[in-house]
């Protein structure tokens, strides 16, 4: 297993629950995307209607950030996954020959194992403001700890679930201003959508629509506007930008995609299997962005290479819930057979 967020996690344990020779490569920390979200942010467990297989080696339910890693770091340890974390274990290569393949690791070392099973996720490539000034030292993609900042003037651009927590967040105690490039808010959850607006309409958050980076400069930040450009003054800038697939890696091991669009993810088999046989991809590289159904998905990929017909947890709810279904499971395009997941909605 290449990873450990909660989609790698899930397998891992699954595995050792199973008996199986098996190892978890982690090249940062155990679930490194929570470790870097912001200190005592709450991680939601949605949707709620999506449950967890009953067998599940791996619990999960909404919580602090602390909560959620003390949790997931005990139960790993009680099911005696094989985890081997730290910058020495990042995966550098992928190799096939005969049938087995060989893992490079960045230490120096090789693996040789039957099976691949890729849950990376995208955190590792966020996607950057690709302006001028952008490399200044108020530029940032990440907000670990709202506590560490008093009195600022602080810029966050763009408006999903991550851009409005870290808002609502410094607003308490900074000047915090929004930027969406768009009109609406239509990729975050609705709960955190309706406090934004309440922050917004109390005149606690500072908000610019239609507005894109156009620069940066030393203290500020220069947007495009309908109006033209407007500078706004900036302690630090938060770029809340969303991530894209590590598509260079996934191709340099044989991994297709159907398109060249960056934002495209490979098509995949009903068991999670990629078009080179024996490597598996789960997670948010291959479209599935919430916790739940990455943990599903280590779960039911493990019992696939097993020979065990497992039915995904996605589906079963979705059977369960209105015809109007996909407003909370939409299609999936990463699969190659018309099923439902849920994405952030």
């Amino acid at each position: 297993m290449v990873g450990a967020g909660p989609a790698g996690l899930a397998a891992g344990a699954q595995a050792a629950r199973r008996g199986l020779s098996h190892v978890v490569l982690e090249r940062g920390e155990l679930a490194q995307t929570v470790v870097k979200y912001q200190k005592g942010k709450h991680v939601m467990a949605e949707p709620g209607r999506l449950p967890l297989h009953p067998e599940h080696p791996l619990s999960f339910a909404a919580g602090s950030r602390e909560e959620v890693l003390k949790g997931w770091a005990e139960a790993t340890r009680t099911a005696g996954t094989n985890l081997r974390t730290g910058p020495e274990h990042e995966v550098t290569a992928i190799e096939r020959s005969n049938g087995t393949f060989s893992v490079a690791l960045k230490g120096g070392s090789r693996i040789t194992c039957a099976k691949v099973l890729i849950a990376i996720g995208t955190q590792g490539d966020l996607r950057r403001f690709g302006v001028p000034g952008d490399d200044l030292p108020h530029v940032t993609y990440q907000l670990d700890d709202p506590a560490e900042h008093d009195g600022e003037r602080i810029v966050v651009v763009g408006v999903g679930d991550a851009g409005i927590e870290n808002a609502l967040a410094l607003a308490p105690a900074n000047r915090v201003s929004v930027v969406n490039r768009a009109v609406e808010i239509d990729r975050a959850k609705e709960a955190n959508k309706a406090l934004l607006e309440r922050g917004i309409a109390a005149g606690g958050i500072a908000y610019f629509t239609n507005a894109r980076v156009k620069r940066f400069e030393p203290g500020c930040v220069v947007l495009a506007t309908d109006d033209g450009e407007l500078r706004l003054d900036a302690d630090l800038v938060i770029g809340r930008l969303g991530a894209l697939p590590p598509r260079q890696f996934l191709e340099a091991t044989g991994i297709a995609f159907p398109s060249a669009d960056r934002t495209a993810v490979p098509q995949l088999s009903a068991t999670y299997e990629t078009n080179v046989a024996g490597i598996y991809l789960i997670g948010a590289a291959a479209g599935y962005p919430l916790i739940k159904n990455c943990m599903n998905q280590g779960y039911e990929v493990v019992e696939h290479i097993l020979g065990n017909p497992v039915e995904p947890a996605d589906e079963a709810s979705c059977a369960r819930c209105s015809r109007d279904s996909t407003a909370v499971f939409p299609r999936c395009s990463a699969r190659s057979r018309p099923r439902f997941h849920s994405f952030t909605v």
